[in-house]
């Protein structure tokens, strides 16, 4: 007994010791209105796992599709879904991506902070933005002349914005176009007549989110169903994706990843 409880310690004794957790390394393209929330999701996710590692990489919004599909990225994360051909692969045809409902954002109105409108209605909104009302004193403001600040477009806010609000008709030509809803919320904080919209996420200090119907574009009225302009966030993978990104999936919808979600958005349809 002495002898062979010798060599068992003998073989502990030389065993190698073990090795330590392998750090776990996944890149997620953003779009750059969802940049903050990406960053948020990531620190969440590598707080609970310290072996984790996000690299965050901003890119518009058909780049990350782009970037996903040719492995430059192992997730995407992009406001709307998936059209049908970005689903299929150029080689076989068959579906290549994925997309998994992760939130839903809200198209918010946005003045200058000195403005005093804060309220507008569906109909004041269209004929503001169609031309037919020019001045802040026809909806409630002070006698300056409305400048309007639209998306490009082909932005899909810029795509939902018209088609709920403008019903057929098209945006003003004394529009300014500008190419993000950053360059909205700078443009709009920077002229005190402005009249904008961005992601809910971007209506912070700088500039003032207005209600639309009297219903504010907040997470909680979002989540209630009762705000009238809002866009899908969706997540992206590719088929067949590799554990840690299905891991990193499942966080994003579990309850530590829809209470970063909440912060910011409303939750994805259905929840």
């Amino acid at each position: 007994m002495l002898l062979l409880l010798g060599c068992l310690l003998g073989l502990l004794a030389c065993s190698p010791p073990p090795r330590p957790p392998q750090t776990v390394r996944i890149r997620l393209a953003a779009a750059p209105p969802l940049a903050r929330l990406a960053h948020q999701l990531a620190l969440t996710a590598q707080g609970h796992d310290p072996n984790l590692e996000v690299e965050i990489v901003e890119l518009s919004a058909e780049e990350v599709v782009e970037a996903l599909a040719t492995g430059r990225a192992d997730l995407a994360l992009r406001q709307g879904g998936l059209d049908h051909a970005d689903r299929l692969s150029a080689v076989d045809g068959r579906p290549s991506l994925r997309a998994w409902p992760l939130a839903t954002d809200a198209i918010a109105l946005i003045v200058h902070p000195s403005n005093r409108v804060g309220d507008l209605s569906m109909e004041q909104l269209r004929r503001v933005f169609s031309g037919l009302e020019h001045r802040w004193d026809q909806v409630g403001g002070t006698g300056a002349r409305i400048r309007l600040v639209a998306r490009e477009p082909e932005a899909l806010a810029r795509l939902t914005f018209d088609g709920a609000i403008l019903a057929g008709t098209h945006v003003a030509g004394s529009a300014i176009i500008m190419p993000g809803d950053e360059a909205v919320a700078q443009f709009v904080a920077g002229h005190p007549e402005a009249l904008g919209y961005v992601s809910m996420a971007l209506a912070g200090s700088r500039v003032k989110a207005i209600s639309l119907d009297g219903v504010p574009p907040t997470p909680e009225m979002v989540a209630a169903g009762r705000y009238p302009l809002t866009l899908p966030i969706t997540l992206l993978t590719r088929t067949g994706a590799p554990q840690k990104v299905r891991s990193f999936v499942s966080f994003c919808l579990g309850p530590e990843g829809q209470e970063v979600v909440g912060q910011l958005y409303g939750p994805p349809p259905g929840r």
